[in-house]
């Protein structure tokens, strides 16, 4: 939802009286979205989003161009598995995807801004390599990324561009200060004690929904003694994903981030999924 909730507000501040909004608003079958994906329509074609992923884009497009250059009234659409698009859309195995098109405007936009819930928070500890591209990727999935390390040179606006925000702060404070929830993930990826067991030792204390940690079996071994030294339990560390990420046999920083993105996402859904294959490499 980011690149569509960040299209309506540049169309909006540019001058649109008004732009279309297309949401899914129920789905049997082999729909390819689930409800809640959406579509945003500028009065001059251009769109952001997506509810589909096939040609229902150019019929909803159609459709929502129609409503903008008439009475404005909400349109609903459906897509069935007889349609002649169906299977350009996933639905070839059967299902249906109802759509419901509303004019947004400035005004009406304030106010849903107002009343949106925040998207979930990932927080990396850690502004290296892996944490570039978990960002990137984060911000894909229309997460908050706030980036945390103290090392200015680290964690530079040119560096994560990606980034809602970056916090040059001691990590235990800078997570205080955020206030994880339990729709909050952190990831420590500094792979330097002195900035991984405060954030970790911090993260424990929050009710974050899922705390990782970079590093291979040796180094996570060492890293609970640590932790049990400081007089965490084994409920506590037994919170702590690590080796982090899902085992897809991840080698680069990019691949590593993609399996960390993939474990968060499996988490929050309740999915199973294990730790990462490569034991003792990964971070080291």
């Amino acid at each position: 939802m980011h690149n569509v909730t960040a299209a309506v507000t540049d169309w909006l501040a540019a001058g649109a009286e008004a732009v279309a909004v297309a949401t899914i608003t129920g789905t049997w079958g082999s729909a390819p979205w689930p409800v809640g994906s959406a579509m945003a329509v500028a009065p001059d074609g251009a769109f952001a989003g997506s509810v589909s992923g096939g040609c229902v884009e150019t019929a909803v497009i159609e459709a929502a161009l129609a409503m903008l250059g008439g009475d404005g009234r909400p349109r609903r659409m459906v897509f069935e598995v007889a349609d002649e698009t169906a299977w350009s859309v996933g639905l070839a195995c059967g299902g249906r995807l109802e759509v419901e098109i509303t004019r947004l405007t400035p005004d009406a936009w304030r106010g849903a801004a107002a009343a949106l819930p925040a998207p979930p928070h990932i927080i990396l500890v850690g502004a290296g390599e892996i944490a570039v591209v978990l960002a990137k990727l984060a911000r894909a999935i229309d997460r908050h990324v706030t980036i945390v390390d103290p090392r200015r040179a680290f964690a530079t606006a040119a560096r994560f561009p990606d980034a809602d925000a970056i916090v040059h702060e001691a990590p235990a404070a800078a997570l205080a200060a955020l206030s994880p929830t339990a729709a909050t993930a952190i990831v420590v990826l500094s792979h330097d004690p002195k900035i991984d067991d405060p954030a970790l030792e911090a993260a424990l204390q929050s009710p974050a929904g899922y705390i990782g940690a970079l590093g291979g079996r040796a180094t996570q071994a060492s890293r609970r003694d640590r932790l049990r030294a400081a007089g965490w339990g084994e409920h506590d560390i037994a919170r702590i994903h690590g080796p982090v990420g899902l085992a897809i046999g991840a080698r680069t920083p990019a691949e590593i981030a993609l399996s960390v993105l993939a474990e968060i996402v499996a988490v929050e859904h309740g999915a199973a999924g294990g730790a990462t294959a490569r034991d003792g490499v990964v971070g080291g």
